[in-house]
Formats: structure tokens, sequence, C-alpha cells
């Protein structure tokens, strides 16, 4: 198994109770999640790569509710801008 006997697998696993000791259940834990995780992630991926995509002549567009009117019927109030009114008075300077 990746290339160690047993005796070097025992080695390893003699550091590994003395370098994370109590902790062990909760660092095999977190990392059985994590494994999990992402093997979800690379699942989902290779989804949609081999999810097929919509042509774009699949694609019909919905109806709008109301159709806008033509710009010639149009009201000219409508159309227009808010006039500009200029000051009444100069400017003033303002002490500080």
């Amino acid at each position: 198994m990746f290339g160690a006997n047993v005796g070097e697998l025992f080695v390893l696993g003699m550091i590994g109770l003395l370098l994370f000791g109590s902790k062990l259940p909760d660092v095999a834990k977190n990392l059985g999640k994590g494994f999990a995780e992402f093997k979800k992630g690379i699942s989902g991926f290779q989804d949609e790569l081999t999810r097929p995509t919509p042509s774009p002549s699949a694609y019909t567009p919905k109806p709008s509710a109301r159709r806008p009117e033509p710009l010639a019927n149009l009201d000219e109030d409508r159309l227009s801008a808010p006039k500009f009114e200029p000051p009444k008075s100069a400017p003033t300077e303002i002490e500080a």
C-alpha cells in the first residue's frame, strides 16, 4: 500500500499517535468530511461538464405583458424634459 511495508506504516502510525494524541479521532473525522466534500465537488463539476447545453434555437422568449407604444404615438408631454429655471439671485459668499 503506497509503496510502504508494514514496519514503515507502524512507525508512521506511532508518530501520528504521538503528534495528535487525543485529537486523533477529531482529525480523522475532519479529514473524512473534507474528503467527502471534495468528492461532492468533483462529481458536481463532472455533472456540469456532461450536462448538455441548450442550443440557441431552443430559447423562446416570454411574451411581454404589454406591447410597447410606437414613438410616433407618444404624447409630447411625456417626452419633454423639465424646464430649466435659473436662480433668482446671485450666489452669495459664505463667511467662515
